[in-house]
């Protein structure tokens, strides 16, 4: 079950709203992991790695199994994408579900992904 919440925080995972690259004007809904808020002017976006529940692709690093995926909410078997990285506008994160938080295990094999991608280091 969802909850919904105003305030991402490090490692949840929430439901966002997507509008297709390819689509405009049509969304689907996916979670995500919250990674960090950063200021941009007058506008907080935050760092995310999308959820997806196919399984990590061959060849593309950062493919992280989330093995206590239930206890973070989520319905399904869950890999997080580390080297697919998401800007969302708070004002977005803030009509988005909450399904839970990583575990402390899951988070930081996600970490270590993101500093071996670099990503860390950069936001």
């Amino acid at each position: 079950m969802t909850t919904k919440i105003d305030a991402p925080l490090p490692f949840e995972i929430r439901q966002v709203a997507f509008e297709f690259d390819d689509k405009p004007g049509v969304f689907k809904r996916r979670p995500v992991v919250v990674i960090s808020p950063k200021q941009f002017g007058d506008s907080v976006l935050v760092l995310s790695v999308k959820v997806t529940s196919h399984a990590p692709r061959p060849g593309v690093p950062g493919g992280i199994f989330l093995k206590d995926w239930a206890k973070a909410g989520l319905p399904k078997p869950s890999v997080a994408r580390c080297s697919k990285l998401a800007q969302i506008p708070l004002a977005r994160m803030q009509e988005s579900f909450l399904y839970g938080r990583l575990s402390n295990s899951d988070a930081r094999r996600v970490c270590k992904a993101l500093k071996e991608l670099g990503v860390l280091a950069t936001f």
